[in-house]
């Protein structure tokens, strides 16, 4: 193999060479599992993903009765507000902060934008039918109504420019 062959292929076999080595060096049950899969030509990561869903799902039934026994005890009285301290409220904080970063880090995510939801009738909406590739219009809302109609006022002033006499 040339030189220039090797050296383009080595940041494609380099990856899966130390994988290969991690996989060797791993504890005995999790190879076999690996390499019985392997073995029948199945996709590992599908399997794993199948059985990470299905104990999930198999812990639903325990969650819920945790959670409905929590519930229980808070609406039952036994906690008194006063037995709270000042670092069971800071937990109680951090803990709220921690579920609003998610929320806002998935809305980001879910939208891919860290800008709000545009309205259709918002004047954004207009430079970016105008100015943004196509491809990208798509997931705008109101972008379909704005092109619509641009394009009946376009067709509307061809029309008008095909009337009116040239001076």
């Amino acid at each position: 193999m040339s030189r220039l062959a090797r050296a383009l292929a080595k940041p494609f076999t380099v990856p899966v060479a130390v994988c290969t080595r991690h996989v060797a060096a791993m504890d005995e049950p999790l190879k076999r599992h690996i390499d019985a899969y392997a073995a029948r030509g199945e996709d590992i990561t599908i399997a794993v993903w199948r059985e990470y869903v299905d104990g999930q799902r198999a812990l639903l039934p325990y969650r819920w009765a945790k959670f409905r026994s929590e519930v229980a005890y808070l609406a039952s009285g036994q906690m008194a507000i006063t037995d709270l301290t000042f670092a069971d409220l800071l937990v109680f904080v951090r803990f709220l902060t921690k579920c609003l970063f998610i929320f806002i880090v998935a809305v980001m995510v879910g939208r891919r934008s860290v800008f709000p939801s545009l309205e259709p009738t918002s004047p954004f909406v207009e430079e970016i039918v105008k100015n943004w590739q196509p491809n990208r219009l798509r997931g705008v809302a109101g972008a379909e109504y704005m092109a619509r109609d641009q394009a009946a006022a376009a067709d509307m002033a061809a029309d008008k420019a095909e009337k009116s006499p040239i001076s």
